[in-house]
């Protein structure tokens, strides 16, 4: 660590230490999160929690999670660690001011051969409490710096603040394990969540009445999906799951899912995410959700934002779950908040119809649900999130296709989530750029599977949508975003994209495009059986900066999503 990262995370921390003496006693009453911020200890010490989850027992949270507190190094694959130094635990009594406990497993350092050694990977702890055994055992991922051990392992204490014993490791089912999770059920069952066959799916597993190890075989879920980042929550006796796509310490879109039963079958609801990154899960990725005890419908939903450069300074996102009218969660970002929001619920969304879907006309006429009494419908169509000060909808509102609407309930202070529908309008094929994609370089690009292509597709054979060959165009893998830096003279942006030929009545994807990362264009689902193909015609705001085109899956699988940008670029 250098002298300038020591100070950056020091200097505020002493303000810190004497404010809290005298305010700690009343943290809890006025104290709100501040997502993305630098969370500090009540030492004043940067909290050293990454990747971890909350444990809640006798009236104290208690916060595990692993210790970055080290110089971040060069590594091969995606590119960044730091020396396992062990995992690290933290209490508080309103989830607001932590204190530190200390490194309740350590790295175990007179070893090169031991798991913990500091030359090795420890991630994603999370703690259950065994009623039956008394006793706190640890769930965690660790690996070797290339991450080809990729097992779970297992440690015990008999009190929370630890210190915990390590037990060893372990292939659950004899399968590869890397990002995992551990869940408990209402009867007191746990059960083990895990990335396997290369993070290509998930697998469940339910734990021994010890939680030291498995009770039976796992069974698979999500297969080509590449999920990471697990998280599991029950609500209302479904079961919910949050995960994210395979881009290293890149953030992407986070996926969410249901069932009715652990083992399946789970329906995939999309990205939970709403607001100013979401499509990059607030440019972070989930570590765990926690259900908040003695309040009804609260959940956290944690998030760890990256930073490649100073692991150790990565930034904790929480931010609360809130849900809609048919149950799927719903994430959206706040500057700042505080658990009062669990006590007072938000009213219903409005319902949009007709909601989302391609039009042939210049206008559509959308019609809102009731409200309850003393709510107002108030709404957008500039992509903004509805203010108490937007438009009341009175009635059938007409606007122009091509146009998102947004609609939001009010009552009092109090707003409901957003409602948001969709128009798509066919255009014709846009002219031909002046200046094509593949002749010029991206800033900045991740695909899902393989590489990115510049006139070929993903199999190196020439690009086809629907039938036609192109022989300019880039091909990529969802999920994926390609980042463009634009020059003045450019003022739109023409493309044609669409599932590449290759994959026949397979694959489904969803496009857009960001300038400056605010939304400016958005494809309707394409998928290889039906609506194959989209023409885009975007207008570039002058003075904009970069424009970036991102293709997702469409919250249904990642399998043959093999996106092609066709006769794609920039006309002065």
């Amino acid at each position: 660590m250098t002298l300038a990262t020591f100070l950056s995370r020091r200097l505020p921390a002493l303000l810190l230490v004497i404010v809290a003496a005298f305010t700690q006693s009343s943290f809890a009453a006025g104290a709100s999160f501040t997502p993305g911020a630098r969370m500090l200890d009540t030492g004043g010490e940067v909290i050293q929690a990454h990747g971890g989850g909350i444990l809640y027992h006798e009236g104290n949270y208690y916060w595990y999670g692993e210790n970055k507190d080290g110089p971040t190094l060069p590594a091969g694959g995606c590119g960044a660690r730091v020396d396992a130094l062990g995992v690290n635990a933290y209490k508080s009594r309103d989830l607001i001011t932590w204190e530190n406990l200390g490194t309740v497993l350590p790295a175990v350092t007179n070893d090169p051969t031991h798991d913990l050694h500091p030359s090795k990977i420890i991630e994603r702890p999370k703690v259950l409490f065994n009623a039956a055994t008394k006793s706190f055992v640890m769930w965690l991922h660790v690996d070797t710096a290339d991450y080809k051990f990729a097992r779970v392992a297992v440690a015990e204490s008999a009190k929370p603040e630890g210190p915990f014993r390590y037990l060893g490791s372990f292939r659950p089912d004899s399968h590869e394990s890397r990002d995992m999770t551990v869940f408990q059920d209402d009867d007191g069952s746990a059960w083990l969540i895990f990335s396997a066959e290369n993070n290509s799916t998930l697998r469940i597993a339910p734990l021994s009445p010890d939680f030291r190890t498995l009770a039976g075989p796992s069974t698979r879920h999500f297969p080509g999906r590449f999920m990471e980042a697990p998280s599991i929550f029950k609500r209302a006796g479904k079961y919910y799951l949050i995960a994210s796509g395979c881009t290293c310490w890149a953030p992407n879109a986070a996926r969410s899912a249901v069932a009715d039963s652990l083992t399946g079958p789970w329906t995939e609801l999309g990205n939970p995410c709403f607001g100013p990154d979401a499509h990059v899960t607030f440019r972070g990725q989930g570590s765990f959700v926690f259900q908040i005890p003695g309040k009804k419908d609260a959940y956290l939903f944690m998030i760890d934002r990256w930073d490649t450069k100073d692991l150790g300074d990565s930034r904790y996102v929480w931010l609360p779950i809130e849900f809609r009218r048919d149950g799927s969660p719903r994430i959206e970002w706040r500057d700042r908040w505080d658990l009062s929001e669990f006590d007072q619920p938000r009213p219903a969304e409005p319902l949009l119809t007709p909601n989302t879907g391609i039009v042939e006309t210049d206008t559509v006429t959308v019609s809102f649900s009731a409200t309850a009494p003393g709510e107002v419908i108030r709404y957008t169509i500039d992509g903004t999130t509805p203010a108490p000060s937007s438009p009341i909808a009175r009635g059938d509102a007409v606007i122009p296709s091509g146009r998102e609407i947004r609609a939001v309930a009010f009552s009092g202070t109090r707003s409901s989530a957003e409602a948001v529908a969709t128009y798509f309008k066919r255009i014709p094929a846009p002219p031909r750029p002046d200046v094509f994609l593949d002749t010029i370089d991206h800033v900045s690009g991740t695909t899902g599977f393989g590489s990115i292509q510049k006139g070929k597709n993903l199999d190196g054979d020439p690009l086809r949508l629907d039938g036609v060959e192109y022989p300019e165009g880039i091909a990529a893998h969802t999920n994926s975003t390609l980042t463009y830096a634009l020059l003045p003279a450019w003022r739109r942006f023409v493309a044609i994209v669409g599932i590449d030929d290759n994959v026949g009545s397979r694959g489904s994807i969803q496009c857009e495009v960001r300038i400056d990362g605010k939304l400016h264009a958005r494809t309707p689902i394409l998928r290889g059986s039906e609506t194959r193909l989209w023409n885009l015609d975007v207008a570039i705001p002058a003075g904009a900066k970069e424009l970036s085109l991102v293709a997702t899956d469409a919250g249904d699988g990642y399998g043959h999503d093999h996106t092609n940008w066709v006769q794609a670029g920039f006309i002065r």
